[in-house]
């Protein structure tokens, strides 16, 4: 998917601002959602496995802490 980088929300061009906003403000979000989505292991969140879906669980352990609450 190609997503522009706008240099303001208003060259975006549609008619509502906040649209306008939303668009303006995702190519700046790409790097932050990469590095989340690469932080999960698909397969695992696929099945269900909220407790083994981290690649890296020390780097969420609030996450983790709270998947396995939901299990007990």
């Amino acid at each position: 998917m190609f997503i522009r980088d706008f240099q303001t929300p208003a060259d975006v061009g549609l008619k509502s601002p906040i649209l306008n906003e939303i668009i303006y403000s995702l190519p700046k979000l790409r790097p932050a959602m990469k590095e989340y989505i690469n932080a999960v292991n698909i397969d695992q969140a696929k099945e269900g496995s909220k407790e083994l879906m981290w690649q890296n669980p020390d780097r969420f352990p609030g996450l983790v802490e709270a998947a396995e609450v939901c299990y007990t």
